[in-house]
C-alpha cells in the first residue's frame, strides 16, 4: 500500500516537474527524459525519503541534480573548456569537412607530435583524443601530476615548432 501513495504522489507532481523540466532543459523531449530520469530516481531511493517532511521539494531537488550531473556530464564530452590554440586540432577529426590546405597543416602537425619522446607524445596524443587528465593517468599507470607536466612539455614543444615553422 506505502508503494502506490508513494507512486500517487509522483504522478500527482508530474505537471509541477515538467514546467520545471521545460525551464531547465527548454525543450519539450529533454523534459520528458528529465521527467523519467526524476522518477526512476525517486522510485530508486524512495527508502531515504524521510516521511512527514517535504515530498515535493525532495522530488524537485532529485530534478535538479539530475539536470546538473547530465549537464556536467554532457559539457565534458562535447566541450573543451581549454580555449588554446590546440583546441582546433582536439576538434578537427570530427568536424569532417577539412579542405586541402587544412589536411597538409593537419599533417605537419601530426608529424611533429610523432617526434616527440614517446612518453610525452603517449600522454598528449590521448589528451587530444579527449582523455581528461586523470584517465590518462589510469590508463599510463603513471602519477597525475607526472601526466600534466608531460602534457605541459607537449604543448610547449608543439608550440615552439609551430612558430619556427610559422
Amino acid at each position: 500500500m506505502e508503494n502506490l501513495i508513494f507512486e500517487q504522489n509522483l504522478v500527482e507532481l508530474r505537471p509541477h516537474l515538467y514546467n520545471f523540466a521545460l525551464k531547465l532543459t527548454k525543450c519539450h523531449q529533454g523534459s520528458e527524459d528529465l521527467i523519467q530520469e526524476t522518477f526512476l530516481k525517486a522510485w530508486k531511493y524512495k527508502g531515504q525519503y524521510r516521511t512527514n517532511t517535504n515530498f515535493k521539494a525532495w522530488v524537485f531537488t532529485i530534478m535538479r541534480n539530475s539536470f546538473i550531473n547530465n549537464y556536467r556530464r554532457n559539457s565534458t564530452q562535447r566541450v573543451f573548456f581549454d580555449t588554446d590554440q590546440y583546441s582546433y586540432f582536439r576538434n578537427l577529426s570530427s568536424s569532417g569537412h577539412e579542405d586541402q590546405e587544412t589536411l597538409m597543416s593537419i599533417q605537419e602537425i601530426h608529424k611533429l607530435i610523432m617526434e616527440m619522446k614517446e612518453g610525452i607524445r603517449d600522454a598528449f596524443l590521448l589528451f587530444i583524443q579527449g582523455y581528461k587528465y586523470k584517465e590518462i593517468a589510469e590508463k599510463m599507470d603513471l602519477p597525475l601530476g607526472t601526466v600534466k607536466s608531460r602534457i605541459f612539455f607537449a604543448r610547449k614543444h608543439l608550440s615552439k615548432q609551430i612558430q619556427r615553422r610559422a
